[in-house]
């Protein structure tokens, strides 16, 4: 027990109310300070190489920070339930993973920062004003490749005429892809061919087997249906002989896709990982350019080349970053 002495001087009193307000000024901003941020993950198809990446970055930070995941299992409706949840109770900043996350997440919060990954046209889809000034409260990285490039390098291994798309046309990311495909019939002189594969389709196996004398080459997009069935989709081409190139470097390594130019998702991952902290830190997301990748990854698979009688020019052999044998 400690005794208040009731015959303290004026001097002292004084003295000690002063210390005690002084002490809360200069102790009430480091307490602010240190006070917890949240920060929710949206993933449509769960962890990705993206997030591996998201999550190095994220270790790197001092602070105090509880990071929520949510994964939408490729689901809308189990993406509106994870966005009814948050409208509850806002995080501080929201990641999210595709192009139809992205735009569901901010048709929502205009106010909350949002960090996009994994958005192959940013600009055109809608989410930024422009790369350098993004406006608005979402800023990201972008998986965006130069389709001329796919196509150019597609054209080293076969000379098509007739060009076929497959894709799930209720994926944005893959519809945008596909259009700018569009656009280079005439410059690549091909003709393209639309294989729609729809979400949840009982239809998938006919519409791959209708690639048959069909197409001469395949063009896949980054598409989640398309990992979803990526070993059917494999075996099938490699059936019948159609050499492909995958926006994924999965498409190359697991489902046997003769070809992949494509960007490297964990550094994609780092890019969101520093913006979400560069928004931790206090910057405003409208003033954090957006970023995309300079460089990209060619994977070839040498054991489908074989399969399908493919010889693969030198000049790709020795620009690979990854040969599967």
């Amino acid at each position: 027990m400690i005794a208040c002495p009731c015959s303290s001087r004026p001097g002292q009193t004084l003295f000690l109310t002063l210390s005690i307000g002084l002490f809360l000024i200069f102790i009430m901003p480091v307490v602010s300070a240190a006070q917890e941020q949240k920060l929710a993950v949206i993933t449509w198809r769960g962890d990705t190489a993206a997030e591996e990446g998201l999550y190095q970055v994220l270790a790197g930070w001092t602070g105090p920070l509880a990071v929520d995941k949510y994964d939408a299992a490729q689901n809308p409706i189990r993406l509106t339930r994870i966005i009814d949840s948050l409208l509850k109770a806002p995080p501080d900043v929201i990641y999210t993973y595709g192009t139809t996350v992205t735009k569901e997440v901010l048709r929502h919060f205009n106010t909350v920062p949002v960090v996009f990954n994994i958005v192959n046209r940013p600009v055109l889809s809608g989410i930024i004003q422009s790369w350098e000034r993004p406006g608005g409260n979402a800023t990201g990285a972008s998986n965006q490749i130069s389709v001329i490039n796919q196509l150019s390098t597609l054209k080293k291994v076969k000379n098509f005429k007739r060009l076929g798309v497959i894709y799930n046309p209720l994926e944005q990311n893959s519809k945008i892809q596909r259009d700018i495909v569009k656009t280079l019939e005439e410059p690549f002189n091909f003709s393209l061919i639309d294989f729609k594969v729809p979400c949840c389709s009982a239809d998938v196996q006919k519409i791959i087997r209708g690639l048959e004398n069909t197409v001469d080459a395949v063009f896949i997009p980054a598409d989640t249906m398309m990992v979803v069935h990526g070993t059917d989709l494999g075996a099938r081409l490699i059936e019948y002989r159609i050499p492909a190139i995958g926006s994924l470097s999965s498409m190359v390594t697991e489902h046997s896709i003769l070809l992949g130019l494509v960007p490297d998702y964990n550094q994609l991952g780092r890019l969101a990982g520093s913006k979400i902290i560069q928004i931790l830190e206090g910057s405003d997301p409208a003033e954090i350019p957006a970023s995309r990748l300079e460089f990209f990854d060619l994977y070839v698979n040498i054991k489908t080349a074989r399969a399908m009688g493919i010889q693969i020019p030198m000049s790709l052999l020795v620009m690979s970053n990854t040969i599967v044998r």
